[in-house]
Formats: C-alpha cells, sequence, structure tokens
C-alpha cells in the first residue's frame, strides 16, 4: 500500500506542473503567473532534490541519520524521482518566462521578470545560510554534514511557504485566476494527501513515528500545499467565477 501511495503522489505532484506549462504554451504568454512563484519553485526543488538525494543515495549521511535520529530515513525512491523531476519542469517553466518576455517590449519584459523586495531578500539571506553551512561542512564533515542537508530542507519549506504568498496575492489584486491553471491546484492536492498517508502508513510499518520527525520536510510540504491548494481552489471556483 505504502509503494501505490509513494508512486500516486508521485504521479499527482508531477502532473500538477503540466497544466501551468501547457497553458503557457498555448496562450504563447506568461502573463498572469508571478516570476516570485516560478523562481522560488526552482530554487525549492533544487534543495530538494539535494536533500532527498542525500537521505537516499549516501551511506555517510545515512549512517549520521541513524547515529543522531535513529532507524532509517524514510525517504522513498518515489521522493528522489519527485523532486528531480519537478525541478526539470519547474525550470522548464521558467524558460518559458524568459522567452514570452524576450518577445515584450523592454519595460514590459522587466516586469514580468521581476522579483517583489521580500523574495529578493529571501533568495539573498538563504543563499547565505547555505554557503555558511557549506563551509563549516568542508571543515568538519562528521559533524555537520547531517546539519547541512537539513538545512536544504528548511530552505525548502520555507519557500513552499512564501511561493504561494505572491501568487494568492497576484490573484487577489486582479480579482481574477486567469494564466493560474486551476489543474495545478487540483493534482497538487492530490499529491499533498498521497504523500501525508504514505508517512504517516510508512512510520505505522515501522513501529517509529520518530520517523516523521526525522522526514519533517515532507510532513510540512504536505500540508502547506493543502493549506494554499484550498486558498487557490476557493479563489478559482468561489469568489472570482
Amino acid at each position: 500500500i505504502s509503494t501505490i501511495l509513494g508512486w500516486s503522489y508521485f504521479v499527482a505532484w508531477s502532473f500538477s506542473f503540466y497544466p501551468q506549462l501547457f497553458l503557457n504554451y498555448q496562450r504563447k504568454s506568461a502573463e498572469g503567473l508571478t516570476f516570485d512563484y516560478v523562481l522560488l519553485n526552482v530554487l525549492g526543488f533544487g534543495a530538494y532534490s539535494i536533500y532527498t538525494g542525500s537521505l537516499y543515495f549516501s551511506p555517510f549521511v545515512r549512517q549520521l541519520y541513524r547515529e543522531k535520529v535513529g532507524g532509517n530515513p524514510l525517504v522513498q525512491q518515489n521522493d528522489v524521482g519527485f523532486a528531480v523531476h519537478a525541478l526539470v519542469i519547474t525550470s522548464l517553466t521558467m524558460v518559458q518566462c524568459f522567452y514570452y518576455a524576450s518577445k515584450l517590449d523592454r519595460a514590459s519584459a522587466s516586469r514580468a521578470l521581476s522579483l517583489s523586495r521580500p523574495v529578493y531578500y529571501f533568495v539573498i539571506l538563504a543563499t547565505i545560510f547555505l554557503a555558511c553551512l557549506c563551509g563549516l561542512t568542508a571543515f568538519n564533515p562528521q559533524g555537520y554534514t547531517l546539519l547541512l542537508v537539513y538545512g536544504f530542507s528548511a530552505v525548502k519549506t520555507l519557500i513552499t511557504f512564501i511561493k504561494y504568498v505572491p501568487q494568492a496575492w497576484s490573484n487577489y489584486r486582479r480579482r481574477s485566476t486567469s494564466g493560474w491553471s486551476i489543474g495545478t491546484c487540483l493534482a497538487d492536492f492530490a499529491g499533498g494527501v498521497f504523500s501525508i498517508v504514505q508517512l504517516f502508513l510508512d512510520a505505522s510499518i515501522a513501529g517509529d513515528f520518530s520517523g516523521i520527525r526525522g522526514n519533517a520536510p515532507k510532513l510540512l510540504l504536505g500540508v502547506i500545499s493543502l493549506f494554499f491548494d484550498v486558498i487557490f481552489i476557493t479563489q478559482h471556483y468561489v469568489l472570482y467565477r
């Protein structure tokens, strides 16, 4: 059952990126999609790929996890596959943004690719934070490698919360969800449910719910996604029909 749930969330969450990609292609425009959201998606899934890949593939990281947390990480193959696939597709969406912006006049292109000030400062601070952890890890791998891995997960978790806010605000300000694919939200919602259920099921089978704490980013990603999906679905079907 866990395997079915895992690959179900993989399919649902992976599919959630395609409606926006095809909507942009059909409209030959990324207008209505905030660049804050696009950039944060790429950075977030880059960080999540490093986090899941390290806990799944690295014997050294897995050993550190067993020593400090206990048991084996609950990161599954589908977690790594989802993270890498998401990074690829969100990167393609960013390429779309640059491509369609290149066909606009300079002022319009600048607006289309602009970052809000809070997001701009967040990216700088996150980069400094991870750079410091990388420096500490270089001097003391045994003491800081696992902390670095969780540093990437912390950045991803914060990004997941932050990235939805500009888009929700943009929809509210425009009183419209035009340019924002509702298919993305529906698939994302299904993926969030499958992901959370799988995590609790794996912990139950292992008889050790400390594994949920060890893979807290997966739980938080699911909960945060569900929260904002409800907001977007309400905007689309109730408020701005």
